[in-house]
């Protein structure tokens, strides 16, 4: 036990030292460890914070995700809304210009049949004139109008069986004023179109036409179409003051009247497609059997809407 003291006493110096030193490495591992805790909490406490701020924005961002469909729902439903009156309004607009087309009917009683188997031509030879269908569809449900100035000359003017005088000539030469007059100031594009028709149908490429006497290009494209498919038609129906002519024969004197009372260019590409008018002429002649006059206006019930759109 002495030596045991002794040992303990001859290394008592060293160990005041030593325990210094393991005291201060203790404490430098306490602190490291607190350090470390403290670490650790405020880690968990920012995971915390995280997991709090992702529920928040994805509760936030299904809550958005839930009014944007609620949104959607309510656009998609405006639209609809929107599409079925723009479908009503067309269907109210296209009977509106059917009707006023078949003004005209009241003082002449060939007008009604004319006016289908004229615009049908009109169309078609716009389409093959270059126009795009949505154009020329324009120019179909405005070109039975293009008589619609007659409503302003005295019927028996327009049912007299033999030639006219100077003065009934004039007189009936005024509608294509007055169908201008009446479509004057139209605020929509096939109406607008319609006044041009009417005002320039009976313009010649030579000069030689009224009311204005216009000549080649300062005539509207639109116009030198309506004159030639208005002469075709009027040369093959039967009138008080003649009989119709065939097809055949009206074509000849359409070409005869080629860079005269035509454009030559739209006579050439009429000439060109002389079977696709034979086309719409029979078929006019067998729906007016099935359609009033006023259904023969309505081009997509008929079906030559999906005719012509087959042709561009």
């Amino acid at each position: 036990m002495a030596d045991n003291g002794t040992d303990l006493e001859s290394h008592s110096e060293f160990l005041e030292p030593q325990a210094l030193i393991h005291a201060s490495e203790f404490a430098q591992l306490i602190d490291s460890e607190r350090k470390a805790s403290d670490m650790l909490k405020q880690s968990e406490m920012q995971l915390a914070k995280f997991a709090c701020d992702f529920g928040s924005i994805s509760k936030r961002n299904k809550s958005q995700q839930r009014a944007l469909e609620i949104a959607n729902f309510q656009l998609k439903h405006y639209i609809s809304e929107i599409e079925e009156n723009n479908a009503a309004l067309t269907v109210a607009y296209q009977g509106t210009i059917c009707c006023l087309a078949l003004a005209a009917d009241f003082k002449d009683r060939n007008t009604g049949e004319h006016i289908v188997r004229m615009s049908r031509y009109a169309a078609f030879l716009a389409l093959r004139c270059g126009f795009p269908v949505e154009e020329a569809e324009d120019i179909l449900h405005a070109s039975p109008m293009h008589d619609i100035g007659k409503i302003g000359v005295p019927g028996i003017i327009l049912t007299k069986p033999g030639a006219l005088d100077q003065n009934e000539r004039e007189a009936i030469e005024k509608h294509t004023i007055f169908g201008g007059e009446i479509l004057r100031g139209a605020s929509s594009k096939v109406l607008d179109l319609a006044r041009v028709i009417a005002l320039t149908h009976h313009e010649r490429w030579d000069g030689k036409g009224y009311p204005k006497g216009l000549s080649k290009a300062d005539i509207p494209k639109v116009g030198r179409i309506a004159a030639l498919a208005d002469v075709l038609d009027a040369l093959t129906m039967e009138r008080p003051y003649k009989k119709a002519m065939s097809f055949d024969r009206a074509k000849d004197i359409i070409k005869q009247d080629r860079a005269c009372a035509f454009d030559p260019q739209i006579t050439d590409i009429f000439l060109e497609n002389i079977d696709s008018f034979k086309h719409i002429k029979k078929e006019v002649e067998s729906q007016e059997l099935k359609y009033p006059k006023i259904e023969m206006l309505d081009h997509s019930k008929t079906g030559f809407m999906e005719w012509l759109c087959s042709m561009s």
